[in-house]
This record gives structure tokens, C-alpha cells and sequence, in this order.
């Protein structure tokens, strides 16, 4: 299904770790928050895949696209924002396909913060994707994002629900796709140790 996003980006910073920094570099940190926008839906892009590369050869389902019916996706987001409980309204995503479960992702909290905030030019400071060195002119930024997902059996009934924070970096090279990739990667090794392999659920509204 459609990723659920309900998150809010901030201003670009004008800091660094030294102090204030120029205009252009302003400007070069502009692009960078306004690239990840795309995180959340390069994550539900990059999902099914990488679930599906994890899981053992005996699964044999299928994802196909779906969409939410009527006003679903918009409560969905409320609940997200408010933090509340999400299970009631999955268990809406009811299906007319008896053997269909229902895949939803969702990112409630996402954060970005640029790798010159961390340390001096030159250094190189740790993430979960390596090290990153500190570059002026490059502005990468480092992405934390809370990412679950729930599968939704035909009946509506809640089969696995699981949320977590992953961590990504962004910058010239490292577009929002392959931060997506990076993102949804790490939750997949999660829930591919709890995913049901029963016959039942053969094909996946995703």
C-alpha cells in the first residue's frame, strides 16, 4: 500500500560545528531537506524487495500494488500523529480476496541533521552505513527515521506489527532511492524473523 507519512522536516540549519556558515552552504542545505521528502516513499519502493530477498525459498507469495479505500489512508495518518494506537484502523484493510493480506508502512518520526553539526571538516565520524567523512562542499546529512509496517490478514485481523528506528546518509551521491533502500533493508531483516510462511497468505496488497 501507499507508505504512510507523517512527518515534518525542519528549517535548514544555519550552523555547523564551528559556528554560523555562509549563504551558498545555506542554500547546498536547502537541497538536501528538500530531497528528503523523498525518503518515505523510496522506503515503501525498497520494501517488498528487500523482504522478499530475505525471506527462505519455501515462501512462494507475491506483492501486488494496492490502494487504501475511501478516507482510510487519511485516519491512518491521524493516528500516526497522535500517536495512538494503529491497530483498530487496520483492522478496516479487510479484503474481498480471501487468500490477500494487506502489507502498510508507515514513517511517524523522521530526523536530519547534517554531518558538519558532528565534528570538524576532515574528520570522519561512524554510522550504520560507515563512515562518513566531513566535507564542506558535500553537506551530507545523517537520517534517522522511525519505520513500521503491519501485515493486515483479509479478515482484518493484525498478523505482525513491528516499528523501529533505522539510520541512513544522505548526500550527492547517496540519493534519497538508495537511502530508501538502506532504510527499508533494515526493517526487512527485522520482520523477515517474524513473517508467516503459512500458504495462506500468498499475495500481498504492497
Amino acid at each position: 500500500m501507499p507508505i504512510l507519512s507523517a512527518i515534518e522536516l525542519p528549517e535548514a540549519s544555519t550552523q555547523d560545528f564551528v559556528g554560523p556558515i555562509p549563504p551558498w552552504r545555506q542554500q547546498l542545505r536547502k537541497q538536501r531537506i528538500k530531497t528528503v521528502h523523498e525518503v518515505p516513499e523510496a522506503v515503501a519502493v525498497a520494501l517488498p524487495g528487500a523482504i522478499a530477498s530475505l525471506l527462505p525459498p519455501e515462501w512462494q507469495g507475491s506483492f501486488l500494488v494496492g490502494r487504501y479505500p475511501g478516507a482510510l489512508k487519511s485516519k491512518l495518518i491521524q493516528v500516526l500523529e497522535k500517536d495512538t494506537s494503529i491497530d483498530p484502523i487496520l483492522n478496516e484493510l479487510q479484503s474481498n480476496n480471501g487468500q490477500m493480506a494487506t502489507l502498510v508502512t508507515w514513517v511517524s518520526q523522521l530526523q536530519a541533521t547534517p554531518i558538519t553539526q558532528e565534528a570538524l571538516p576532515g574528520d570522519w565520524v561512524d554510522s550504520q552505513v560507515g563512515p562518513i567523512s566531513v566535507n564542506l562542499f558535500e553537506e551530507s546529512y545523517r537520517i534517522r527515521a522511525s519505520i513500521g509496517m503491519a501485515l493486515v490478514a483479509a479478515d482484518g485481523e493484525v498478523i505482525l506489527r513491528y516499528q523501529d528506528e533505522f539510520e541512513s546518509i544522505l548526500d550527492g551521491q547517496r540519493t534519497p532511492p538508495r537511502v530508501g533502500r538502506d532504510l527499508a533493508q533494515g526493517l526487512a531483516e527485522e520482520v523477515v524473523k517474524m513473517w508467516a510462511l503459512d500458504h495462506q497468505f500468498a499475495f500481498f496488497r504492497g
